[in-house]
């Protein structure tokens, strides 16, 4: 796909004594292409609880955002950078962060979501475990709970170790 940023490459113009330095437009923008797509991709699977797939393109995503983030600190340290594109060029990059924030709030919610279903399963389970564990199966002469193993039945819930990342 052609865009209007594909092929411009920025310079810094300074001192001698520092390094030039280069923001490539067209690279931020296919960067930015690839998070929005990935992001996308990701929100798909959050719906679908496909969560492995979340988990196989999470290094992908943080290689992007730490990609655009650096080439947003080029720019923020000399703001002449993005007056050197012309205002169709600055529309695209604008549109295109936009859509971007958009995926990444429907993004967001759908982790929510995602993380609230994985913290109910966990404690129906773990509740499930408990309420197992502490049914008893008889009473003593003193009129004490046990479990059918001549233990006492606890109150006390037993330990649950459950993968609750997403």
């Amino acid at each position: 796909m052609n865009h209007p940023i594909d092929q411009i490459e920025i310079t810094q113009s300074g001192s001698e004594s520092r390094n030039d330095t280069v923001v490539d437009m067209a690279s931020i923008v296919n960067d930015m292409l690839a998070l929005k797509m990935l992001l996308e991709n990701e929100t798909e699977w959050l719906k679908a609880m496909q969560v492995d797939k979340v988990a196989e393109v999470h290094d992908e995503k943080i290689r992007l955002i730490r990609r655009l983030e650096i080439q947003k600190d080029l720019v923020s340290r000399d703001p002449s950078l993005i007056s050197q594109i012309n205002a169709e060029e600055r529309h695209y990059l604008k549109e295109l962060q936009s859509e971007i924030d958009n995926v990444v709030h429907s993004n967001f919610i759908e982790v929510f979501k995602a993380r609230e279903i994985n913290r109910r399963v966990v404690e129906t389970i773990s509740q499930a475990v408990c309420e197992h564990e502490k049914r008893a199966s008889g009473y003593d002469g003193g009129g004490a709970a046990y479990d059918g193993s001549g233990k006492s039945a606890s109150d006390e819930a037993y330990a649950v170790t459950l993968s609750q990342t997403i």
